[in-house]
């Protein structure tokens, strides 16, 4: 009997968390559920509805602040008469957005297209400057969605600034591809280096 104790003791004595024993498990959850406590109370109606106006005033601002980094980013293309002054109003016209794209490609349009091409407001009929902006944007790959010429002669908010988010992917994706072929480049320059060495 001496010996079957302290076998009994010794097996107590290297407890292992993977033991089969029921016994064990139980214990060891008993105890782990007088740890946590009582669950945590229900939010109240009105802390919900108040973490969603805080959500709905903080995506706000976001979309505020990314509008005003876009319309700082197409400013920077842009000859200081076709600047965008009016955040809150009509963005820019489709005369802003072609000398955008045309800033962005670093070449103008060709043939060129002149300022009187387009329409001066939503009750102008001249529309030769709208298809020559739609024809470059889709002539270089721009990913316009559903942007109608209709939506930038109207100076629709929504869709000149979708545009715009268009161009800045653009330019975007032209930089990234540049860099690329300026590593690869240097990569090449390096590699031909070497074997000019041998």
């Amino acid at each position: 009997m001496g010996t079957f104790l302290a076998n009994q003791d010794t097996h107590i004595g290297s407890f292992s968390p993977f033991n089969d024993s029921p016994a064990i498990a139980s214990v060891a959850m008993a105890s782990a559920k007088s740890d946590a406590g009582p669950p945590p109370p229900r939010p109240s109606r009105e802390m919900r509805r108040a973490t969603s106006v805080r959500s709905t005033v903080t995506s706000n601002h976001q979309r505020l602040t990314n509008e005003g980094s876009l319309v700082d980013w197409a400013n920077s293309h842009l000859p200081s008469r076709l600047q965008i002054t009016d955040s809150a109003g009509s963005l820019c016209s489709g005369l802003a957005l072609l000398r955008l794209a045309e800033s962005i490609k670093g070449k103008p349009a060709s043939p060129p297209v002149p300022d009187s091409a387009f329409p001066v407001d939503a009750n102008d009929d001249k529309l030769d400057g709208l298809f020559r902006l739609f024809d470059f944007l889709l002539d270089n790959d721009v990913k316009m969605g559903n942007v109608s010429i209709n939506d930038v002669r109207q100076g629709k908010r929504d869709k000149v600034m979708q545009l715009l988010k268009a161009l800045k992917a653009w330019e975007d994706k032209g930089i990234a591809i540049a860099q690329n072929l300026v590593k690869a480049g240097v990569q090449a320059s390096a590699q031909t280096g070497m074997f000019m060495t041998f």
